[in-house]
């Protein structure tokens, strides 16, 4: 638990200070803390609001115990990133895999297609 308010501590600073503490703490967890969903998912949240979505999508890809927040996390990530058709493409990823989205996440989507037909 103290990991996960770590990381939402260096969610919300988002500096490179922040970046080095959350990748130096998470080089040294226990393999086995990768499989909590919530653990993981406050990481992958800190890289990505640190500016190092390519990390947080490595930890993403790997990680075998996706949840509904871990791909919300990703998705807003790419969205932060101005990166829409990656937001859509793992849109469409959670669906075939059978994880539904919730009444925020559809409203995210659908701005997202409007968006992007837009574009």
């Amino acid at each position: 638990m103290n990991l996960i308010v770590l990381f939402n501590a260096c969610a919300q600073l988002k500096t490179s200070e922040a970046l080095n503490l959350a990748k130096t703490v998470s080089k040294e967890m226990p393999k086995s803390f990768y499989s909590n969903p919530r653990l993981l998912t406050s990481l992958v949240d800190a890289l990505i609001k640190c500016g190092d979505i390519q990390h947080a999508q490595l930890l993403f890809d790997r990680s075998t115990n996706k949840s509904l927040s871990i791909y919300n996390a990703m998705m807003n990530g790419y969205n932060r990133n101005n990166n829409p058709s990656k937001t859509l493409d793992l849109f469409n990823h959670m669906k075939i895999n059978g994880i539904e989205p919730n009444s925020c996440l559809w409203s995210f989507a659908d701005s997202q297609f409007q968006s992007e037909g837009s574009s």
